[in-house]
């Protein structure tokens, strides 16, 4: 009880700081303003189906949120303040709560987002949990990134990172920067104990976690047609306390420590370096799991006629080889995006190819003084001995293609068809104001992992049409005096989907999903002269152009 009395209080606290944002002596005015500033969302989501799962589509790439059962569904609230609402202060704050309760996941109450953020020049610092899109991938068409996707619940961290490109050469502002880095803790680890429950199967506790990017752009898509794109993406599991932990003689039967000092957070801030008790006898080895993606992109904007184009590649590596060529870089995520000019058919299309297949080869032998060669293969993606590998809740965290453990019928973590070729398919539109579509078909064969490879190679087919209308209000009405939360007609956005699933690899499914939502500001907006145009022409200013202030 009191545990439960202490998260109340907690609770109740954060929410009256999401809605009034300043001490609650000011005078009421204050109080009205913030409550102006905040956005509040409330949500409703429906799905049916046949078949063990929902179809892959109708779950994939969004955040973690709904369940993986034919039939499931849930009810969210959202309320986020953004930074924006404090465009003319010298520290710009924000704050975000999103809950839902949802039928058929992994858990009954699933807190999305809780966070505070604060920006101070072109630095933001995240505490939280919160939801982001990829560097480079489209958000709503694209399979997702190798490492930092959209397809997991997000990790609880405090983070630092460039909210835009910071221009470093000089006026002609032609080179810029973007980086990143978090550091956080997983907390799945009760989950997962209580998932493989009865079986023998590793899993850690409290799990620290590490992520960072680093970008480079050369050219101004403001002022230049064509601008390229390049980086690196790292992320690193260590820390906690690992259970049935695989070690070099096989299960380690006692839990083992992961390390959580000053010099293991340096560890995996460099990404390697540290060891562990499952290495073995003079084998040393880099702590916790760490892995990355070398991403890079060609981007060309036609203005006049209104039409891009961007070319995009993703190299992911699990180890030092694989990072640094070694054994050749045959596995990637190739694809192309094109925007059309506005019509009122297409606008977006993605294709992409993604091969996982080679993984530095089939082999891995450690050296030995018998045979002193090492071969590094066998990178066995998404899989780790002690971490259960890149998932969060079961879901995971990179590209979307890569099946989900919760798919397994085994009730295992592990991601057992990681060596795959698939091509995938993306377009979407705005037929009407207010009515937009997308369409997703992705065609994937597997050959299992190397160490269980399948008898016979698996294939999948995975179809999504979906389909979203936002309410406009009545032509000619005047903006509601109360909040759009109460008026009976603004705010409304209705969203259809129907997907399914053929071939051996995932399954027979098919499902219909329908998600009704309301949102708006709590209270109603107002004119708010000078002082309106003032944070305007700081929001739509030149953000690249905004000094570095850490």
């Amino acid at each position: 009880m009191p545990r439960f009395s202490s998260f109340s209080s907690f609770l109740s606290a954060f929410l009256l700081l999401l809605v009034f944002g300043r001490p609650m002596a000011k005078a009421q005015t204050v109080s009205e303003e913030n409550g102006r500033n905040v956005r509040l969302m409330l949500e409703t989501q429906t799905t049916v189906g046949g078949g063990m799962h929902t179809p892959l589509w109708l779950n994939a790439n969004r955040y973690g949120l709904g369940g993986l059962a034919p039939d499931n569904g849930y009810l969210r609230l959202q309320m986020l303040r953004p930074t924006v609402s404090d465009s003319v202060r010298r520290f710009r704050h924000g704050v975000g709560f999103d809950v839902a309760l949802v039928h058929g996941g992994v858990e009954r109450l699933q807190i999305q987002q809780l966070y505070w953020e604060t920006v101070r020049g072109l630095s933001v610092f995240t505490i939280g949990q919160k939801q982001r899109e990829t560097e480079l991938n489209h958000p709503e068409l694209s399979t997702g990134a190798f490492v930092l996707g959209m397809n997991a619940r997000p990790v609880p961290m405090a983070k630092w990172a460039l909210r835009d490109w910071w221009n470093i050469s000089g006026s002609k502002d032609w080179v810029a920067l973007k980086l990143h880095l978090a550091y956080g803790m997983q907390t799945d680890g009760k989950w997962q104990r209580d998932y493989l429950s009865g079986t023998s199967q590793h899993y850690p506790m409290w799990a620290l976690y590490h992520e960072k990017s680093g970008y480079l752009r050369l050219g101004n898509p403001l002022r230049h047609a064509l601008c390229f794109v390049g980086g690196l993406e790292m992320a690193t599991q260590f820390g906690g306390t690992i259970y049935n932990g695989g070690g070099f003689d096989g299960i380690v039967p006692t839990p083992i420590k992961g390390g959580k000092g000053l010099k293991n957070f340096f560890y995996a801030l460099v990404g390697k370096g540290g060891s562990d008790a499952t290495d073995g006898a003079g084998y040393g080895n880099s702590a916790g799991n760490t892995l990355g993606a070398w991403r890079a992109a060609l981007d060309y904007r036609n203005r006049r006629q209104g039409w891009h184009t961007r070319l995009y590649y993703d190299h992911f590596f699990e180890d030092e080889s694989a990072a640094f060529d070694e054994y050749g870089w045959l596995d990637g995520l190739w694809g192309v995006e094109i925007g059309l000019p506005p019509n009122p058919y297409v606008t977006d299309l993605v294709v992409e190819h993604v091969r996982t297949d080679y993984q530095s080869g089939p082999i891995y032998h450690d050296h030995t003084g018998q045979v002193p060669d090492q071969v590094s293969g066998v990178d066995n993606y998404y899989n780790h001995n002690l971490y259960q590998g890149w998932q969060n809740y079961g879901m995971a965290m990179g590209n979307a293609l890569f099946a989900s453990p919760l798919y397994n019928a085994d009730r295992s973590l592990a991601f057992t068809a990681n060596r795959f070729h698939a091509t995938h398919f993306g377009m979407s539109g705005d037929p009407y104001s207010g009515l937009h579509y997308r369409l997703l078909y992705s065609y994937l064969k597997s050959w299992g992992t190397y160490a269980v490879p399948f008898a016979e190679v698996e294939r999948q087919h995975s179809f999504l049409f979906e389909t979203s209308y936002r309410i406009p209000s009545s032509p000619g009405r005047q903006p509601s005096r109360r909040s759009p939360l109460l008026s009976p007609s603004e705010g409304w956005r209705v969203k259809l989907g129907i997907a399914f699933d053929t071939g051996n690899r995932l399954g027979r499914h098919l499902g219909v999903q329908l998600s009704v939502s309301k949102s708006g500001w709590l209270l109603p907006t107002k004119s708010r002269g000078a002082k309106q145009r003032a944070v305007s022409a700081v929001t739509v200013g030149e953000p690249h152009r905004t000094p570095l202030v850490f």
